[in-house]
């Protein structure tokens, strides 16, 4: 199976704008706004909500433009509560 240059691009800017906007909340909560590490049970919440948001968001944009969403259904959204989850819980290494 050989793929085209414009289908590899579109995966890597597919990835890169998924992956970008959503770790942005987590990040600007962790890094800018708070400034320290959540306790667990806020940063479940807040990585759910996050995970949450987008899922359904991307949804709704995927019925409303009549695109086929993609076959991993919820399993990108799922990863990313971890990822968004283990930013809000990272302890900073300065001494």
């Amino acid at each position: 199976m050989s793929y085209s240059t414009m289908e590899i691009i579109w995966v890597l800017f597919s990835f890169l704008v998924t992956w970008g906007l959503g770790m942005t909340p987590s990040l600007l909560i962790r890094y800018v706004f708070v400034k320290k590490p959540l306790i667990k049970s806020t940063a479940n919440w807040v990585a759910a909500a996050i995970s949450i948001f987008f899922f359904l968001g991307f949804r709704l944009l995927f019925i409303l433009l009549g695109v086929a969403a993609s076959s991993t259904g919820g399993a990108v959204w799922f990863v990313m509560f971890f990822v968004s989850r283990a930013i809000l819980l990272k302890v900073s290494t300065k001494t």
